[in-house]
């Protein structure tokens, strides 16, 4: 199985092997980051990097393995350009909603987005227990806020697809969170540039603090914000569904909906988490 995308989407396609092996299935991992991207760009992280998967007792597959399913890949490719079809070259690559059916038989090369509000009860709270024994160093946090993931990074560059949520959504969660709650003090999390939605909560009577994640290790970022405050107002990140669903059972969880903007995937929300109509920046 080819564990693709940041570490969002990689923790998705771990639960799906997960699962994948307890339906019988002899699974095997195919990193899609190198440690050497991992080394010179750390937005390439990769569950690799740190061992997560052995905390999962799940192992890679061979170079010589990895080197002959990717090579289908291209051959698959090749075959499309040119028109041929019915050829099975042992790749099934999956769409980006929630398609998460079992896989043919004989040896496949499974490969995509599995964003799906669907992961197991069981294999959420084995993350729990796993997942962060590999984070050593994080700074404590108050547990009295609302806590704000505010993601730009890549998002930036797909405004009309997945969507960028504006400041007014932000907004309109913390006051909302602040009617429920009584809570005023946010902090937030952000990889980009905060001073406009920072400045848009101070002028409705809220205390902002600011921290930037990208100076922090991934894994450890979604420590902080699945551990950090009584209020979690998500994006519509892979990343921030898994700091949501690894938190306490009773935090107050605001996500958008729908989740993309062209809606190719309206809801991920569980149990308990309130939805938000999307308002999304242009």
């Amino acid at each position: 199985m080819a564990v693709l995308g940041g570490l969002g989407n990689q923790l998705f396609c771990l639960a799906y092997a997960l699962d994948m092996r307890a339906r019988g299935y002899k699974v095997e991992l195919a990193p899609s980051v190198t440690k050497k991207q991992t080394q010179h760009h750390p937005q390439h992280f990769s569950i690799f990097s740190q061992g997560v998967e052995d905390l999962f007792d799940l192992t890679q597959a061979s170079r010589f393995s990895q080197a002959f399913l990717r090579s289908r890949i291209l051959m698959r490719a090749i075959t499309q350009k040119l028109g041929l079809t019915g050829l099975n070259l042992g790749v099934e690559t999956r769409e980006v909603i929630s398609d998460v059916s079992s896989p043919k038989h004989g040896v496949r090369l499974v490969r995509g987005y599995f964003q799906s509000p669907s992961v197991s009860e069981e294999i959420l709270e084995l993350f729990r227990k796993r997942l962060f024994l590999k984070v050593t160093e994080a700074p404590l946090l108050d547990g009295s806020e609302l806590v704000i993931h505010y993601r730009r990074g890549d998002y930036l560059n797909h405004r009309q697809s997945i969507g960028l949520l504006d400041d007014g959504h932000f907004l309109r969660a913390a006051v909302f969170a602040r009617q429920v709650t009584g809570l005023s003090r946010v902090l937030i999390f952000s990889d980009g540039d905060t001073r406009s939605v920072r400045q848009s909560l101070l002028n409705h009577g809220f205390t902002v603090e600011i921290f930037d994640d990208s100076k922090v290790a991934p894994l450890t970022v979604l420590y902080l914000l699945s551990a950090s405050g009584r209020v979690f107002i998500t994006s519509n990140s892979s990343f921030s569904w898994w700091a949501a669903a690894l938190g306490k059972d009773d935090r107050l969880v605001l996500y958008p909906r729908p989740w993309f903007r062209d809606k190719s995937l309206d809801d991920m929300g569980r149990n308990k988490w309130e939805p938000l109509r999307s308002e999304w920046s242009d």
